[in-house]
């Protein structure tokens, strides 16, 4: 007998599957809470291409707007599709990503394994396991990347759009949302209602100026209808959640987010003759005029809002990517280090490629991020410059610092155990 088991490595394979298992699980289930074409599960809705439109975040057909409802769904594909299926030009990426890892695992495994200490049929099964798992880890690292990709673009056309400016209001207005990042972000449920309830203050404020300024008082009132049934859903889906009927829930929250999506167009149809308009002469009534720039500014802070709706659907979904991602490829390091396969320096030296191009695109999204106008503004940090706030810190180390350390671990385990006996509070102690 050897005295080295064959156990520990199947055992942490087939856990680092289990964890990609459940992780392209909950990207589809996160994904149901968006309308969108495709049936969804629990919806039963099948929309067409006119009702897609309609329903969708970005969904105005008024002139600035156009463009983002493509923009949108973009990203709503990366979220749906199956991983050789990619939109567009992205499907050759991963075809061969696909190519390069499964011919690295035939080489690896079938052409330059040795077989010592256990029948062939052990790695004959480890080694399928073993391409199976990559092949799923890295199709989702290229799922997060391609997902920030096409968020980044929804973000640039945001910051060249009219209602730049009432993003840094957005954040004084409401100081007390959560930051939206990779660690944190608004729940969908907890953004749609935050929506309503501006919308209700929307049609309020629209009421009181619709005789003097019906060109933005009409579209902002004659939201009401859709409201009151945004309203109703919401509360049913508030009901169905207390109750554990999740998929009840779900539907609520879908037909609450049609409801919403229905009178954001008139608030953005409004918001365009506003923006149109001819500056106020001098015979207008100052106090009218203001209330009136007052109402405007409300408006597009809930622009603002149903933006937050939009970012509270993607950054757990990119949350989720990153994360077990970087469970799965962690315990395959793990999994490899257990047993003495053979050459063992290019079977590492395989984890280790795929744990920098991870930590390469975690690195590359988070001072992105960090930097972007956009989130910037919301997030009440300085836009352009990299900010090190304890967020963006916490993101560094645990995408960047600890995959690196665990590459290390393995590699130099000697030297890595010194240097955190070095830093430990009881090493001045034990010299």
């Amino acid at each position: 007998m050897s005295g080295v088991s064959p156990l520990p490595p199947l055992f942490l394979i087939a856990v680092a599957a289990s964890v990609w298992a459940y992780s392209a699980v909950r990207r589809i289930r996160l994904a149901e809470a968006v309308p969108w074409t495709y049936e969804s599960e629990c919806d039963g809705q099948k929309d067409t291409p006119v009702e897609t439109n309609k329903y969708s975040l970005f969904n105005s057909s008024s002139p600035s707007f156009l463009g983002f409802q493509a923009l949108e769904s973009r990203g709503q594909e990366l979220l749906r599709c199956p991983s050789l299926h990619l939109p567009g030009d992205l499907r050759a990426f991963a075809l061969l990503t696909a190519f390069s890892i499964v011919f690295a695992g035939f080489y690896l495994f079938f052409g330059r394994l040795v077989v010592a200490l256990e029948p062939p049929v052990y790695y004959l099964l480890f080694g399928v396991c073993f391409v199976l798992v990559y092949l799923s880890i890295a199709f989702n690292t290229l799922r997060l990347l391609f997902l920030w990709l096409a968020l980044n673009r929804v973000l640039r056309a945001l910051e060249r759009h009219a209602i730049r400016a009432a993003f840094a209001r957005f954040r004084r207005s409401f100081p007390n949302l959560p930051r939206i990042n990779l660690a944190s972000a608004p729940s969908p449920l907890t953004a749609l209602n935050f929506s309503i309830q501006q919308a209700t203050a929307l049609a309020r404020a629209g009421k009181a100026l619709l005789r003097s300024h019906p060109d933005l008082a009409n579209g902002v009132v004659s939201v009401e209808t859709h409201l009151d049934q945004a309203v109703t859903n919401y509360h049913d889906a508030l009901s169905e959640e207390a109750s554990e009927k999740s998929c009840s829930s779900l539907v609520s929250q879908l037909k609450a987010q049609r409801s919403l999506a229905e009178a954001s167009c008139f608030i953005e149809g409004a918001l365009e003759l506003s923006w149109k308009a001819s500056p106020a002469s001098s015979e207008t009534d100052p106090s009218l005029e203001a209330n009136r720039q007052k109402l405007a500014e409300q408006a597009e802070e809930f622009l603002v809002g149903r933006v937050l709706l939009f970012l509270s659907h993607i950054f757990p979904q990119m949350t989720n990517l990153a994360g077990l991602s970087l469970a799965s490829l962690l315990l395959m390091l793990l999994a490899v280090s257990s047993y003495p396969f053979q050459p063992h320096q290019l079977i590492v030296l395989f984890n280790w490629v795929l744990i920098f191009a991870f930590v390469g695109v975690a690195l590359y999204m988070s001072v992105q991020m960090n930097r972007d106008t956009v989130l910037s503004n919301l997030n009440g940090t300085k836009p352009g410059e990299l900010n090190w706030d304890r967020d963006f810190i916490t993101r560094i180390l645990l995408y960047v610092v600890i995959p690196i350390l665990g590459v290390l671990g393995v590699q130099f385990p000697n030297a890595v155990g010194q240097i955190f006996s070095f830093l430990s509070p009881g090493a001045a102690g034990h010299g």
